[in-house]
């Protein structure tokens, strides 16, 4: 763990193309890193991920990958695009720090919740 962020840095483009899974953290990490994805097109990349924060190839079609890759490899911006777009779905849906926020508000209204209960219960 201590090493991936040097390995996603160290990428141009990362592929993620199984023909199942949910949701790897790979793809999300790669995301952080600012680095283009190509994922399969399976269903758990539209639970969070936007057409334009990654691209999405038929599985196990080598050529559609191949044309995404080159694609991705001959347009600087396209690649800046999709990496900006994906770091900001990245921040946005799986920042520890923004989830764990949320997980305390979660958690103290529901302490709030038992607490007025509680009250109700006892008068």
């Amino acid at each position: 763990y201590d090493q991936m962020s040097e390995i996603y840095n160290a990428a141009d483009i990362v592929l993620s193309i199984p023909t199942s899974d949910s949701s790897p953290k790979s793809v999300y990490e790669a995301m952080f890193c600012m680095k283009p994805v190509i994922v399969s097109d399976i269903a758990w990349t539209y639970e969070v991920l936007k057409d334009s924060e990654v691209i999405r190839v038929k599985c196990r079609d080598s050529d559609e990958t191949s044309i995404a890759l080159i694609k991705l490899i001959n347009n600087k911006k396209l690649r800046n695009e999709i990496s900006e777009n994906a770091y900001q779905a990245a921040m946005e849906n799986f920042s520890y720090e923004k989830n764990m926020l949320a997980m305390e508000r979660i958690m103290q209204d529901e302490c709030l919740k038992y607490r007025k209960q509680n009250t109700k219960v006892n008068k």
